[in-house]
């Protein structure tokens, strides 16, 4: 039942998310995906969580949306030097360790979107007013939808709850990074006779 349970909120949550960023224009169809990113977050998942569930109780919203910074720093550096970026221990250290955890949305912001020879031309300052402010509001969407469960806080289902949570925002961050960076879903129809080729 538990997994069925998680399963449905995720989806929800996605829907969600997924319309609120084609509302703001984050988003075409669906969250870009990339496998090397989605194993990225395997790995170092159980360390955002030592940073971010003491934080649940009082800053409910930063412990959700940092998520969500860490992966828009994971994908630009993906883009940017994947051959450098792989071979580090954590990535998830490598960005946090430069500010410390609260200021972690700062760093990716600042320091890796707006200096990112990558984003050139693509990310400004007034973008990055306007994606603060939408992950915020994203990020409150959860948190809502969280309430909502009427989950006994501190239990076993409100761990996983926010951990499927934290999954969903670093994917949201994942394709917010590229969406900026100008990468696109193409649908592509492939017959059984282009596969004999």
């Amino acid at each position: 039942m538990k997994g069925e349970y998680i399963k449905i909120y995720a989806e929800n949550l996605t829907k969600r998310l997924m319309e609120f960023a084609k509302e703001k224009g984050y988003m075409d169809e669906m969250m870009l995906d990339v496998e090397e990113l989605n194993e990225i977050w395997n790995k170092v998942a159980p360390e955002y969580m030592v940073d971010a569930v003491p934080e649940v109780t009082k800053y409910p919203i930063v412990s959700i949306a940092w998520a969500c910074y860490f992966g828009m720093g994971a994908a630009s550096l993906w883009d940017q030097d994947w051959e450098k970026y792989s071979k580090v221990a954590s990535l998830y250290d490598e960005i946090r360790s430069k500010k410390g955890f609260d200021h972690m949305d700062d760093y990716v912001t600042e320091d890796i979107m707006l200096k990112g020879s990558n984003y050139e031309g693509k990310f400004d300052i007034e973008k990055r007013e306007k994606i603060n402010s939408f992950i915020y509001e994203a990020a409150n969407i959860a948190h809502t939808l969280i309430r909502k469960e009427n989950v006994e806080p501190q239990s076993e289902q409100a761990f996983y709850i926010f951990a499927k949570t934290t999954s969903i925002f670093y994917q949201l961050g994942v394709s917010l990074a590229l969406f900026i960076l100008g990468y696109k879903y193409h649908k592509v129809t492939i017959s059984s006779e282009d596969l004999k080729k």
